[in-house]
């Protein structure tokens, strides 16, 4: 038994590891963007970023002299990038909550639902129960996020058309984020409305741009801030960059659902092989009591088979997940 989980969970490391690897070699552009664009925005928000894309002789002759000097900066610990990655996340999914508060309420979940199980069933139960309530705060989040950011992208070509009218007619830039964010509702109206308080205030707008493409977390949004910051420096029609890029949207979205529509089945068998086994236990288990409860007795046998099963569903996850 050991021996074989040993060289299933192998081959599967290997042909996830291969399939990485040739993705970067079919797909070398769309390596490079996403590598291009998290230069662009994988800053500290309230700074803004060097990059060959803007001229900034101060800046340029500062990294220079640091580079020189042999100095370079210290890598962020586990933990700090724990807590960067979720301050993150919470500011995306528009949630009032700290990572400590987040952080005390998963540990709060996860041993009173573990003490609860552990009294109910055993270590068997009780472990497992305290892992899931605990991470459950963190899911939620996750899934807060990924909803206000669709709801978001699908209001951008909107938000977008109606920018580049009100620039071809001569108005500025704060004039469109005002317009966006009294004809939108939430999320696009608060981040814009946010925005442009900022730049009324005299914030720099570099800052205030790269800020707000960060709290939205949408590609789309950073490719927005960038055409914005190219503009100020090099000038250009912004109006036809936002149409254009409206156009794009839609497309991508449209795409989406087409994929979805196609890859239903697979996220339907995905479920049906997660589901049944328990449902089959539950049925054995008032069926044939004696001979279910055997089951419970084989701790190593179960271990395993939440390893195949936790495999199997990022397996199918990877598969039908395909990144438009």
């Amino acid at each position: 038994m050991g021996l074989a989980l040993l060289i299933f969970l192998t081959v599967t490391l290997g042909i996830t590891a291969g399939l990485h690897l040739l993705s970067d070699l079919i797909f070398p552009e769309a390596t490079r963007v996403r590598r291009r664009v998290a230069q662009e925005f994988g800053k500290d928000p309230g700074q803004a970023a060097i990059s060959p894309l803007f001229k900034n002789l101060d800046k340029l002759a500062s990294d220079m002299s640091r580079d020189e000097e042999g100095e370079e900066p210290a890598l962020p610990s586990a933990r700090q990038r724990f807590w960067s990655h979720w301050r993150t996340s919470l500011e995306q999914a528009d949630l009032k909550l700290t990572v400590q508060h987040v952080v005390n309420i998963g540990l709060c979940l996860g041993f009173f639902a573990g003490t609860v199980a552990f009294w109910l069933g055993g270590v068997i139960v009780g472990v497992p129960a305290g892992i899931a309530a605990m991470v459950l705060p963190f899911a939620l989040v996750a899934w807060k996020r990924k909803t206000r950011r669709e709801k978001f992208l699908k209001q951008l070509p909107a938000a977008f058309d109606l920018m580049g009218r009100i620039i071809r007619a001569g108005q500025s830039i704060p004039e469109a984020l005002r317009a966006v964010a009294e004809a939108f509702p939430n999320p696009i109206s608060n981040e814009f409305s946010r925005c442009q308080n900022q730049l009324n205030l005299g914030l720099s707008p570099e800052v205030t741009f790269r800020e707000m493409a960060l709290r939205s977390g949408i590609l789309e949004m950073q490719i927005f801030v960038m055409a914005l910051l190219i503009q100020r420096q090099a000038g250009g029609s912004l109006s036809e960059v936002l149409e254009r890029l409206a156009s794009v949207i839609r497309a991508r979205l449209k795409l989406r659902k087409q994929i979805r529509s196609l890859t239903a089945e697979g996220r339907l068998q995905g479920w049906t092989l997660v589901v049944l086994p328990f449902i089959v236990f539950g049925a054995m288990m008032v069926i044939n009591h004696d001979y279910a409860v055997i089951l419970l007795s084989h701790t190593r046998l179960l271990g395993a088979m939440g390893m195949a099963m936790l495999c199997g569903i990022l397996w199918i996850r990877r598969i039908v997940n395909i990144e438009i």
